[in-house]
């Protein structure tokens, strides 16, 4: 996940390969810059693609229904780094740093911002002056001209629904999770009309939330604050703390869930 682009196999063209970069564009109409789903859904899913990127690296962990920062350096991505460095001051205060739940909600605030200034700053989208209907004009985010790597994804994405669930990269079946999660599925065309494995994409979010559950630990072991004493906190704070941490698989899987919910209820998280 560290990885800004890759070279598809075959003939398709460079994309960005992070999560949150890879389901904005899945998300939107790289030619108007609109959102395929509502504001609310697409906010949360990209908040969750934000907070697996750093579950992925290692930067933070999921213990029990809280997030922690678990290392000292934060990531390279200005994005990530902003997300560790949050976690990280909440950590320091005295009512902790927050559930899953909750960061969930709170990142997803800013989330469709802060993932396209990353995709601008990136050189992926453009920023482009756009007329409205009634008169004025507004400012969308397109895919540069002469390419189609910002166009690519949801095409990317049906290609590898269609190979089959068990022919799932782990970031494939992570962005196809999402996109089940926050209605893309239904509301991407590539995928709703031209996609006969778009199936595997619910398929994909309840594998993974099967094996985070086979995956649930046993016990967590308690953290130890500086000056060695226990906090009762469950999981592990950063490198010197006790214990390993939960396997990645449930934590993905939590935070997964903790989405879909957030995206059932309809909790409205675009300002």
């Amino acid at each position: 996940m560290e990885r800004v682009e890759r070279q598809h196999a075959g003939t398709g063209p460079r994309v960005p390969t992070r999560l949150g970069d890879v389901l904005y564009l899945v998300g939107h109409d790289v030619d108007s810059g609109r959102a395929r789903v509502d504001a609310a859904a697409m906010s949360l899913g990209l908040s969750a693609a934000v907070l697996l990127e750093l579950v992925g690296t290692q930067h933070v962990v999921v213990a029990g229904e809280t997030l922690f920062p678990i290392r000292w350096h934060p990531p390279s991505d200005p994005l990530g780094h902003t997300v560790w460095e949050r976690l990280a001051i909440a950590h320091s205060r005295p009512e902790g740093p927050g559930s899953v739940a909750d960061w969930v909600r709170f990142l997803a605030l800013d989330a469709v911002e802060d993932v396209r200034t990353r995709l601008v700053a990136e050189g992926w989208l453009i920023p482009s002056r756009a007329r409205r209907r009634l008169g004025g004009s507004r400012t969308a985010y397109v895919g540069r001209r002469g390419t189609t790597a910002a166009a690519w994804p949801p095409i990317g994405l049906a290609k590898a629904l269609d190979r089959g669930l068990d022919a799932l990269t782990p970031d494939e079946a992570l962005l196809a999770s999402l996109a089940s999660i926050t209605g893309l599925v239904d509301a991407v065309p590539v995928l709703r009309w031209d996609c006969a494995g778009r199936h595997h994409a619910r398929a994909a979010y309840e594998r993974l939330q099967r094996l985070g559950e086979e995956n649930a630990p046993a016990w967590i072991a308690p953290t130890r604050i500086a000056d060695g004493t226990a906090t009762g906190r469950p999981g592990r704070v950063n490198d010197r703390a006790d214990g390993p941490a939960a396997p990645v698989l449930w934590q993905v899987a939590q935070v997964l869930r903790h989405t879909e919910t957030a995206v059932g209820v309809g909790i409205l998280a675009h300002r």
